[in-house]
Parts: C-alpha cells; sequence; structure tokens
C-alpha cells in the first residue's frame, strides 16, 4: 500500500486555510502563480520519492518553507501539510518537547533552517533535536 500524499491543490487550499486562520499580511503567490506552483509540485515529487515516512514529512516542511512558493504564511501552510501527511499514513507530529504553538513556531523559525532533512525527520519522529542545533 502506498502512502497518501498532498496535490499541488491540497497545498494550495492549506494556505487559503491559514489565510482565513490567522494574519496572513499578503495573500498570492510570492513568484507567478505558474512558478509557484511547479515548486510546489517538485516539493511533491521529492517527498514521494524517500522511503521514510518522516524523511518525507521533513522534505514537505523544509521545502514547503524553502521555496517560499507563497507571499507570506509558508510556515504555517508547511506545518499544516506536514501535519495532515503524517495524519493521513497512521503517523503522528511528535514535539513532545514543545508545549504550545507559539514554541511550535519558534523552533521551526528558529532551529530548523540549520537542519538537514535527516535531522528534520529525526525531530518530527522523536520530538527531539540533536545537540548540534541547540546552541
Amino acid at each position: 500500500m502506498s502512502n497518501w500524499h498532498p496535490t499541488v491543490k491540497d497545498v494550495v487550499t492549506a494556505h487559503e486555510v491559514v489565510k482565513q486562520k490567522s494574519e496572513v499580511r499578503t495573500g498570492g503567490f510570492r513568484s507567478s502563480q505558474q512558478r509557484a506552483l511547479e515548486q510546489i509540485q517538485k516539493v511533491i515529487q521529492t517527498a514521494k520519492g524517500q522511503g521514510d515516512i518522516y524523511v518525507s514529512a521533513a522534505v514537505y516542511l523544509k521545502k514547503l518553507i524553502d521555496k517560499h512558493p507563497f507571499n507570506d504564511g509558508n510556515k504555517r501552510t508547511a506545518i499544516m501539510i506536514t501535519e495532515r501527511f503524517l495524519e493521513e499514513n497512521n503517523e503522528e507530529l511528535k514535539p513532545h518537547k514543545i508545549h504550545n504553538t507559539e514554541e511550535l513556531y519558534n523552533t521551526i523559525k528558529w532551529e530548523l533552517p540549520s537542519m538537514n532533512i535527516e535531522e528534520t525527520a529525526h525531530w518530527l519522529k522523536t520530538g527531539e533535536i540533536s545537540d548540534d542545533n541547540s546552541n
């Protein structure tokens, strides 16, 4: 049985939900709509090519943020897609050291940029950040 993966439409819909639920400063795509949709599709294809569910989840989290397809709300959209991806595949985001949403966003904002895909997958699976990234 293959894993569930979001479609480009799922990612765009998640971003619409983010816009409705939070204060997104600027709506729309960062570059042309076609380019943004192509970037999202590349992230999905990369995630589908991974052998481990948490590595795929890490690709969604890191690459949707790095590719920055939307003007605003990329981190929130990436978190939403990552959580849904894990849930649809009977797994869960396990940041047990994170006690609230603000702490989750701060970890993603400050720790995630220095983490590679494997370290991100480890964090998503265990909730633990290696000592190299906690400085």
